[in-house]
């Protein structure tokens, strides 16, 4: 075990070798970015709610046409769950 963190085992800190680095990623089905968009047409405001965090959220809504731009970044339009919570008032 390590001094610092007992929940974390020593390893050898040399000659290691990175076996791999993997990556996840959802699929934004082909439809979805024109769906947004005639519903954004005909004056429909389009909104997601998802477990994902809020850096996570924020870049599928852009992929799919939810957001634009830096539109995540402004007050009360992307939030995680406590945050949403205090907003309408517990």
């Amino acid at each position: 075990m390590c001094e610092d963190n007992p929940h974390l085992a020593e390893i050898e800190e040399k000659n290691n070798v990175l076996i791999a680095i993997a990556g996840i990623k959802d699929i934004i089905r082909e439809e979805v970015p024109e769906a947004v968009r005639k519903c954004n047409y005909a004056g429909v405001r389009v909104r997601m709610v998802t477990g994902d965090n809020k850096i996570t959220a924020i870049a599928i809504a852009k992929e799919c046409g939810i957001l634009i731009g830096d539109e995540g970044n402004e007050p009360c339009v992307c939030m995680e769950g406590p945050e949403f919570y205090n907003y309408v008032g517990g």
